[in-house]
This record gives C-alpha cells, structure tokens and sequence, in this order.
C-alpha cells in the first residue's frame, strides 16, 4: 500500500511493475496511399508465430528508450516502414481483450496515416518479413490476417471516409503536383463512389482561396485533359469545410 511510504520516490523505488497482471501493448498504424486509382494499405507477411505467415499491420511494440510520447512512436514507426518522417496520421481507437493475441490480455492504440506512394521506400523489417501494399478492397482475399487486424483496418477506413466528406485530407495522398480532376478522384477512390463536379469545384475554389491549394503555373500533360496543376501546402490540422461533400449517391 503507498500509504507505507513517505514519499512518491520512495515507493516508486519499491514498485515491481512485473508483480502486477501484464498486458501486452502494441502501436498499430494503418497506412494509406494510393496506388493504380485504388486505395491500398500497407501490411507485412509475418515470419514468426504467433500468426505466421499471415498478413499484419506494421504495427508493434513502443521503442521506450527512443520514445518520449505515444506520437513520437509512431514517427518513428512510420519512418521505419516507409521512410518518411512527415506523414499526417491521427489517433483513430484504442482496442484489445483476450482474444486478440494469443500470447495473452493485449491493447493496441490505432492510428491511421495518410502518404503519397510516390515518396515511400519499402523496406523489410528486422525479421525480414515482406512488407507490401494491399488493396483495401482484396483484404477479404488474403488468406490469413493476424490479430484483430481486419477490424482495425476497417475501423480506420470508415474514420477516414467520415471525415474526407469535410476535410481536405485526401490532399496529403497527392502527387506534388495535381490538377483539381485528380484531387476529386482521389475522394471519389476512397469513398468508393463518384462526386458531384460542380459541388467539388467550389470546394477547390475554396482551397485556392485559402492558399492552401496553390497554383503552380504549369499544365498537365493529359491526353486531352491539359488543366492546371496545382501544389499543397497543408495547414497544421486538417481544413475543415463548412457544409459536408455531396456525393452522387
């Protein structure tokens, strides 16, 4: 009992962490990009139990001794996996019990996060496992997805497609350089349906007006499609609109 103790440091020096019940926890973030016009996630092929051989977010245990915050984890997380040290990603759900592993009672804290795939550069972790891209729309086609990964997976899409129809955050997927059609495509990839144009200029127009869509003064390429390409210059937090996206159905 702390009671027994005349001061904090003295019963933090007495504590034994390892006296109390463990429970396992892990970070997992689930990273978006798109790939070919579909929306896809990075996953890696497990090379050791438990769940070996299955598909699993590069999620995993909290480097203590380089990790100051749960945010300053994920960096490094993301850097690891992809390696990009200025991904967005935002907290999405904190999940766990016993089923989810086998090794025993386990949390995981949920981000996802937002890259271009043109920036990323795979690399195989320390275990060599395979790390790869996969469609969000072909997860039920894997053969094997570890831990309660799927329903993480699926947690972070349905937070992502929320919060698209009032935000400019499918912005951090693009290219350098974008012109408005690809921009709305980007929307329409991860809503998984089609956007009214005239509703989506205006919300374009919007963001040119809050320079944080700026024009670079070049043209696109596209075979009878030349239109103006455009940069991103992101705010801190995401560019919240005041009405939610109208979609075609």
């Amino acid at each position: 009992m702390s009671e027994h103790y005349k001061t904090e440091a003295e019963f933090l020096k007495a504590f034994q962490a390892n006296t109390h019940d463990t429970i396992l926890y892990s970070i997992d973030p689930v990273i978006f990009t798109i790939k070919e016009q579909s929306l896809q996630v990075l996953m890696v092929k497990r090379k050791s139990y438990p769940f070996k051989d299955a598909w699993a977010l590069p999620g995993g245990r909290i480097d203590k001794g380089e990790s100051k915050t749960i945010e300053d984890a994920v960096r490094l997380k993301l850097l690891a996996k992809t390696g990009l040290d200025h991904a967005y990603f935002e907290q999405v759900m904190t999940d766990g019990g016993k089923e989810m592993d086998p090794r025993g009672w386990s949390i995981t804290t949920v981000y996802f996060a937002l890259v271009r795939y043109e920036d990323v550069v795979l690399e195989e972790n320390q275990t060599r496992e395979l790390v790869a891209w996969q469609p969000v729309e072909a997860l039920n086609s894997l053969s094997s997805i570890a831990f309660w990964h799927h329903k993480l997976i699926n947690a972070s899409l349905e937070r992502l497609r929320n919060k698209i129809t009032y935000t400019d955050l499918p912005a951090n997927l693009m290219p350098k350089v974008f012109t408005i059609r690809q921009l709305r495509m980007a929307y329409e990839v991860i809503l998984d349906t089609e956007i009214t144009r005239q509703a989506f200029v205006k919300r374009a127009n919007h963001l040119i007006d809050k320079g944080l869509l700026v024009d670079t003064g070049e043209i696109s390429d596209e075979v009878g499609r030349p239109a103006k390409l455009y940069e991103y210059v992101p705010e801190s937090t995401p560019h919240v609109f005041s009405h939610s996206m109208n979609k075609t159905k």
